[in-house]
C-alpha cells in the first residue's frame, strides 16, 4: 500500500485523527489497481493514496473534517473517473465526516467502464508517429474533468481507454502532443475550436482510422561566439509553446515549429542571454510556415556582463535578486548568499533596475528598489563589464497577523481567506489562514489598506461565513481604514459569522429576528417597509418592524446611509469586491 501523501494547507500533526478506508472495483467486480484516490475538504487540500493489485485503498490520519472523495484511474485502465461513490463533479459526491480517532469503511466502489479510442498518426512520408501524446478532451464548457490519454506504439497506433459520458451528447476533440510535431488537434487544424469532433460512448470502441499530421515548420543555423568546448541552449517561442535544442558544434536546429510569428534566443555559459540575431531583448525572428524549413539562422552570442552588490540584511539565506532591463523585457534572477551579497551575471551590457525578493518570514519589501523620486533605481552595466549596485539598504515593511475565528463557536475558520488591499496604489493581496485559523502577511508598503476576511464555499452544502471588514464590520461602507508605518505589526483577530444558506447574513442575527437561517431570504421584506433582510442586516436594524429597533443610529430619525446595489453583489465574489466608492445613500424613516 502507498502511504498516504498528506498535501494540505495548515494541516499539522496534532490535528491528524480519523481513517478512511475502501477497495475500488470495476462493473464486473474485478479490482482496480492503481486508482488514485483523493480526499477534498472543503477547502480542497487533500490527502491521497494509491489502490494496490486488490483494490484496497486507506487514507490515514486525516484531519476532523469533511471529505468528498475522487478516483482517477491510471491512462491504460477503462473504467472512468469519478467522486464517491458515482459522481461526475465535485459537489455531486457524497460528503464523509470523519471524527476523532474513527475508521470509515466505505466498502467497494466500483468505477463504471468507458469509452475507447482508437487509431493511427502518420507522418507525411506515411511513416508512423512514435511516443506521441493523444489527448481525449471533452467539447464545451466542462469543468472538473480530467482528459484521458494515450501514447502511440512504434507502429503509430494509440488507444485511449476509460474515456467518461460526461454528459448527454459530450463529444470529444483529439489533441495531438509530441516533440518532433506541432501541438494540433485531429482534422489537421492547430485550433481546438477547429478539429474534428467525435463521439465516444462508455462500452464501444470508436474507430478514428489514420491520420497525417500537420509537419509545421522548422528553423537552423548557427550560434556564434561560444567559448571553446561549450555549447548553447537555442530557445523558439511559438503561439504559447516552447521548443529547444542544445547546439552540436555550434550547429542546431528545431522542428515541428506552429505557424506564425516566432522569438528566439540562445543562452551559454559565459556569455549574454541573446536574442534573434544579435539583439539583447526580445525580437521576432522569421515566420513559421507549414512545411517550409528556414536554414541559415545566426544567432550572434553578446559578452557577458554583471551587476554585482550587497543587501544590508542579516542573514540573506534564501531571498533572490533580478535585474530588469530598462523596457521590463528581460528578467535575470540570481540566489543572495548568506552574507546579502549577489552577483547577476548573463546579462548585456545596459541600464537595469533591482528587484529584490524575501524570504516570506522577512519584513522587508518585495519590489523595484527606489530612488528618491519613488521610480525605479537604474544601474548601468558596460557591456563585458560589472555593474556594482553597492551596500543597499532593504526597506523594511509592516505586517499584518491574527487569527480567524467563528464569532460564536471560537473554533477557527480553516481556509478563509484575508484581503489586504493598498489603498493609493490599489494593489490587492491575499492570505489564507491555516488550520488554527491563524494568518499573516509582511513585506507591506507604508501607505493606507483596507482589510477583509472572505470564505468561499465550493459546493451549496458546504459551510460559509459573513464577510467581515476590519475593524469588525459586515457592511463595507462601515469598515475602517488603516494606515501602516515601517516596522509596524497590526493584530487583528477576526470573528465571523456562519452562514448556513449563502445569504450573506449571520445566521445568529436571523435566529434573533425569527427568519429562517436555512433558506436564503435576503431579498424578502417581511415588514413590508421597502428594505429588505440584507439591507436590514448590513445596518443592523429590526427586519420585522417599521419602527427600526437595533438601527445603532444617533437617536429616532436619523438617515443613514444604504447600499443601493443589486443584493448579488454582496454574496461572495472574490475577484469584484464591491467598493465603497459604488454606494449612493438611501433614507430609512426610523421613527415609531
Amino acid at each position: 500500500m502507498t502511504p498516504t501523501a498528506l498535501a494540505l494547507l495548515g494541516w499539522s500533526s496534532s490535528a491528524l485523527a480519523g481513517d478512511l478506508v475502501g477497495r475500488v472495483v470495476d462493473e464486473n467486480g474485478e479490482p482496480a489497481a492503481n486508482v488514485l484516490v483523493l480526499s477534498y475538504d472543503q477547502r480542497l487540500s487533500y490527502g491521497s493514496s494509491t489502490t494496490n493489485a486488490a483494490g484496497q485503498f486507506a487514507l490515514r490520519g486525516l484531519p476532523r473534517n469533511p471529505y468528498r472523495l475522487r478516483l482517477l484511474p491510471p491512462a491504460g485502465l477503462n473504467v472512468v473517473e469519478r467522486y464517491y461513490p458515482n459522481g461526475g463533479f465535485l459537489c455531486d459526491a457524497e460528503v464523509t465526516v470523519l471524527k476523532r480517532s474513527n475508521e470509515v469503511d466505505l466498502g467497494d466502489v466500483v468505477l463504471p467502464f468507458g469509452g475507447v479510442a482508437q487509431g493511427r498518426l502518420l507522418d507525411a512520408n506515411s511513416q508512423p508517429i512514435v511516443s506521441a501524446e493523444v489527448i481525449a478532451r471533452p467539447t464545451g464548457p466542462i469543468s472538473g474533468v480530467l482528459n484521458r490519454s494515450g501514447t502511440t506504439g512504434e507502429d503509430g497506433w494509440f488507444e485511449v481507454v476509460g474515456i467518461p459520458l460526461v454528459l448527454d451528447g459530450t463529444a470529444w476533440r483529439i489533441e495531438i502532443e509530441d516533440t518532433n510535431m506541432p501541438h494540433q488537434f485531429l482534422g489537421r487544424v492547430y485550433e481546438e475550436e477547429l478539429g474534428e469532433i467525435w463521439e465516444i460512448a462508455p462500452d464501444v470502441t470508436a474507430q478514428l482510422g489514420e491520420h497525417v499530421l500537420l509537419e509545421g515548420g522548422s528553423f537552423s543555423g548557427t550560434v556564434v561566439g561560444l567559448a571553446a568546448g561549450t555549447e548553447a541552449t537555442v530557445y523558439a517561442y511559438t503561439i504559447g509553446r516552447v521548443q529547444s535544442t542544445v547546439t552540436v558544434g555550434g550547429a542546431w536546429e528545431i522542428a515541428g515549429l506552429t505557424p506564425g510569428e516566432a522569438t528566439l534566443w540562445a543562452e551559454a555559459e559565459g556569455r549574454a542571454n541573446t536574442w534573434y540575431g544579435d539583439a539583447d531583448r526580445p525580437t521576432l525572428g522569421p515566420t513559421v510556415e507549414d512545411d517550409v524549413r528556414v536554414d541559415g539562422i545566426e544567432l550572434a552570442l553578446l559578452a557577458e556582463a554583471h551587476l554585482v552588490g550587497r543587501l544590508n540584511v542579516d542573514n540573506a539565506d534564501g531571498m533572490s535578486v533580478a535585474a530588469v532591463n530598462d523596457d521590463g523585457t528581460v528578467s535575470v534572477t540570481a540566489t543572495v548568499n548568506d552574507d546579502g551579497t549577489f552577483d547577476v551575471g548573463r546579462l548585456a551590457g545596459g541600464d537595469y533596475s533591482l528587484q529584490i525578493y524575501p524570504r516570506d518570514d522577512q519584513d522587508l519589501l518585495e519590489g523595484s528598489l527606489l530612488d528618491e523620486h519613488d521610480i525605479p533605481r537604474l544601474f548601468s552595466v558596460p557591456a563585458g563589464g560589472t555593474g556594482d549596485a553597492g551596500v543597499i539598504e532593504v526597506p523594511v515593511g509592516a505586517r499584518i497577523q491574527g487569527v480567524v475565528r467563528d464569532r460564536y463557536t471560537q473554533k477557527p475558520v480553516y481556509g478563509a481567506w484575508v484581503y489586504i488591499q493598498d489603498v493609493g496604489a490599489d494593489i490587492t493581496r491575499l492570505v489564507v489562514a491555516e488550520s488554527d485559523g491563524s494568518y499573516e502577511l509582511g513585506g507591506l508598503a507604508v501607505g493606507t489598506y483596507k482589510v477583509w476576511s472572505e470564505y468561499q464555499h465550493y459546493c451549496d452544502d458546504d459551510v460559509d461565513w459573513v464577510v467581515r471588514y476590519y475593524p469588525d464590520q459586515v457592511n463595507p461602507a462601515l469598515g475602517g481604514s488603516i494606515a501602516l508605518a515601517p516596522g509596524q505589526v497590526l493584530e487583528w483577530n477576526v470573528g465571523m459569522a456562519p452562514d448556513a444558506d449563502h445569504d450573506a447574513m449571520d445566521d445568529e442575527w436571523e435566529i434573533l429576528y425569527r427568519l429562517d437561517p436555512r433558506v436564503d431570504d435576503s431579498a424578502e421584506d417581511p415588514d413590508d417597509d421597502g428594505f429588505t433582510n440584507l439591507e436590514e442586516y448590513l445596518f443592523d436594524t429590526d427586519p420585522t418592524s417599521q419602527a427600526g429597533a437595533g438601527c445603532g443610529c444617533q437617536g429616532q430619525g436619523a438617515a443613514w446611509i444604504l447600499l443601493a446595489l443589486p443584493l448579488g453583489l454582496f454574496r461572495r465574489n472574490v475577484v469584484n469586491t464591491v467598493s465603497p466608492a459604488t454606494y449612493s445613500s438611501k433614507t430609512k424613516n426610523t421613527s415609531s
